[in-house]
């Protein structure tokens, strides 16, 4: 059997025909529908359709097609008598003439893998298009196409992480649908929650404006889907669309204005609840103030009377002569004046706090003042081997105040520095003319020592009404001792007689270290009427 291959424009044909069979066939290109083919016996049509639809670009393709075999059917016992080098000898003589076949067979695979691929991106580019439209409202369609083209379509589950504060900020994501949370983490490593955002909204935009990192996280509240697109095409759209740049300016603008509204609810509560929890403290702190006093009265007669007591058994002959005696005796003196001075420290911070004081103005000098305060604390002085010095209080002229306020408030002064100046210390009083804004012309005092200091959270708290810094006494070693502490009323009350003179005062420290002393300063200003 002889075989002859005809195509168009070049079949085929094998270099030495197969002589093994009678008759011949022929094969040839051509674009005929099967039946017209035409051949003798056993006339075998094998056709290979190619879809010229594929591709616009691909060659146009027909179908090879065996037009006829001639000859008489070989014996199928001949057929499988065939030796295997036979065998071998047909397949590589048709080999040659069916490569052009297996070619085209290839190239049309490759065309339609492109096209289904050319396909699918433009289903899903008309699909992120159709999503992207109601939230882009207004954008021009070429730039509404591009990012659709750049849009890739992800899904999040619940409570799963869509971006993280501090990451890199490459791309923003449009919500399709499903609802997002917005939350910031604060330095205490505790998270606020920003706000939530639903389908039709974007975010991730801010990191690409601002070119940094992500400034919060967000996650997913359900099943999200979104759509990110990359940070060049989003910029690209972004300069040339001032439709798309005025939707998101507007969007940060909503979300800034929704932020303020929030945070003034949330502080105007918070402002609400602090304002009761002061009413409620100032309640209790009238209550307490109201006791104290109420005691302190109460108790102040019998107190007067016991060192009344034990001061007249203090002179008596009888106790004199008796030191153990004598002993015991002075020490209930003592302890009685140190009460007797508790409750008046009490009863003076109810007259200057609680109420209006009255204060009997008299000229005065207060350099004579603060010489009888330095004669009066000389014993407390001497015991410590401490030193007061007094400077720049004789230029001063006379000031219009009242005598016994200005007196407790110079004492207390005076004997907190001592408290708190180790042994062998000094303290400096000064006083000059000064001119402040508000008050005019002034007085200024200024009492100075080398103590311990006062940390700087606590130069305010000094002055307020039982507060303590410590037990100073519990901190004295053999090198360094301190005076040790008191009640927490001193400083009150010098502030309520500073300011009845319509005066004011502060404290001055670089800290609290009982090693260095530091130091600190308490300055006042009297105006002068």
């Amino acid at each position: 059997m002889a075989v002859r291959f005809r195509s168009t424009p070049a079949p085929p044909t094998l270099s030495k025909p197969i002589r093994r069979w009678k008759g011949a066939a022929t094969c040839r290109r051509t674009r005929r529908p099967p039946s017209q083919a035409t051949g003798r016996t056993r006339q075998a049509t094998r056709c290979l359709r190619i879809s010229q639809t594929a591709s616009t670009n691909s060659p146009p393709c027909g179908r090879w097609q065996i037009d006829s075999m001639e000859g008489p059917t070989p014996p199928r016992a001949s057929m499988m008598a065939m030796s295997p080098a036979c065998a071998w000898t047909v397949w590589r003589r048709w080999r040659s003439p069916l490569a052009p076949l297996q070619a085209c067979g290839r190239d049309v695979e490759r065309v339609a893998i492109d096209w289904m691929a050319k396909s699918r991106r433009r289903s899903q580019s008309m699909t992120a298009g159709n999503l992207l439209r109601p939230m882009l409202a207004g954008v021009a369609e070429a730039d509404l196409n591009a990012l659709a083209d750049a849009a890739a379509e992800r899904s999040f589950a619940v409570d799963e992480v869509i971006c993280q504060e501090g990451d890199s900020g490459d791309s923003v994501f449009f919500i399709v649908q499903g609802r997002v949370a917005i939350v910031k983490r604060l330095d205490d490593d505790s998270e606020r929650h920003l706000h939530n955002a639903g389908a039709g909204e974007l975010f991730g935009e801010m990191s690409i404006l601002e070119k940094g990192p992500r400034t919060a996280t967000v996650r997913a509240l359900e099943p999200t889907t979104v759509l990110e697109v990359g940070r060049g095409e989003f910029t690209r759209v972004l300069e040339s669309s001032p439709a798309l740049a005025t939707r998101i300016l507007s969007r940060l603008t909503t979300r800034l204005r929704e932020a303020d509204q929030r945070l003034i609810t949330e502080l105007r509560e918070a402002n609400e609840e602090l304002t009761r929890a002061l009413h409620s403290l100032e309640r209790l702190d009238q209550a307490k103030s109201g006791f104290i006093r109420l005691a302190a009265h109460e108790l102040r007669t019998p107190v007067a009377a016991l060192r009344g007591y034990a001061q007249m058994m203090q002179k008596s002959p009888a106790v004199d002569s008796q030191g153990e005696l004598k002993v015991l005796v002075e020490g209930v003196v003592t302890g009685t004046e140190r009460l007797h001075r508790i409750f008046d420290s009490i009863l003076d911070i109810s007259r200057l706090v609680d109420s209006s004081p009255q204060v009997n103005r008299s000229p005065l000098s207060l350099e004579t003042l603060l010489r009888s305060i330095r004669s009066e604390l000389a014993p407390a002085l001497a015991k410590r081997d401490l030193k007061l010095s007094l400077k720049g209080l004789d230029d001063l002229p006379l000031y219009p105040g009242d005598p016994e306020l200005l007196r407790k408030a110079f004492r207390h002064l005076v004997g907190n520095a001592i408290k708190f100046t180790p042994d062998r210390g000094s303290i400096t009083v000064t006083g000059r003319l000064t001119e402040t804004p508000g008050l005019g012309q002034c007085v200024e005092i200024a009492v100075e020592d080398k103590g311990v200091g006062i940390d700087r959270e606590d130069l305010e708290l000094v002055f307020e009404r039982f507060y303590c810094s410590g037990e100073l006494s519990l901190h004295s070693s053999g090198s360094t001792t301190f005076g040790g502490g008191g009640p927490g009323l001193g400083l009150a009350i010098a502030r309520g007689v500073v300011e009845a003179h319509g005066g004011r005062i502060w404290a001055e420290s670089p800290g609290h270290d009982e090693a260095k002393c530091p130091g600190s300063r308490f300055v006042l200003l009297l105006p002068l009427l």
